[in-house]
C-alpha cells in the first residue's frame, strides 16, 4: 500500500509557501514518524495544520526548518528521541534513522532527504527524476528507545 506522505512532494500547491521553499528537511521527519508508526499517515492539509501548530509551539522556525526535531517525534510517540550530526560515511545502528543534508549545485542551495545508506527513501523535491544532481554534505542520524504510537498526540 502506498502511503500518504510518499506522494507528497515540495512543489503540491496545496502546502504552504514556507514548506513550498525550504519543507525537506520537515516532510522528511513526517516520512520517517509514517515509516516506523506504520499508523500515522499525512495528508497535504495535515501537513499544513501540522506546520501551523509545531511554528505554534516553536518547534519549527517560520521557514519550516525544525529547531527540535526530537521535541515533534516524541509528540508522535517516539520515546527519548535523540539528534546527533555525523559525517555521511559512518554507519548507524539499530533503532536509528538518517536524514541527509545534500547540496545541490545548479541550485546553489542544500536539501534534505529520507535515506538508507545509498537508497533514497523520500526525497519532497523527486530530484532523481528530474535528472537533478547533488552530493551528500552530512547527515543528522536520530535515534529513540521505542515508539509508542498508540499514545501520539493528534490534530485537535
Amino acid at each position: 500500500m502506498v502511503k500518504e506522505i510518499t506522494k507528497i512532494k515540495q512543489h503540491n500547491t496545496i502546502l504552504d509557501t514556507n514548506i513550498r521553499r525550504l519543507g525537506g528537511y520537515y516532510l522528511s521527519l513526517l516520512f520517517y514518524i509514517n515509516y516506523f508508526t506504520g499508523e500515522i499517515d499525512f495528508t497535504a492539509e495535515d501537513i499544513n495544520k501540522y506546520y501551523f501548530l509545531f511554528l505554534k509551539k516553536g518547534f519549527l522556525d517560520k521557514s519550516s526548518l525544525p529547531k527540535s526535531p526530537c521535541l515533534i517525534l516524541e509528540y508522535f510517540g517516539f520515546i527519548r528521541p535523540r539528534c546527533r550530526y555525523e559525517r555521511v560515511l559512518t554507519p548507524i545502528g539499530n533503532n536509528e534513522f538518517s536524514i541527509y543534508e545534500v547540496y545541490i549545485n545548479s541550485l546553489d542551495t542544500v536539501h534534505h532527504i529520507a535515506k538508507c545508506k545509498k537508497k533514497i527513501l523520500y526525497d519532497s523535491r523527486d530530484m532523481a527524476s528530474l535528472g537533478i544532481k547533488s552530493r551528500n554534505i552530512s547527515k543528522r542520524v536520530f535515534s529513540y528507545l521505542s515508539i509508542n504510537a498508540q499514545y501520539a498526540f493528534q490534530l485537535p
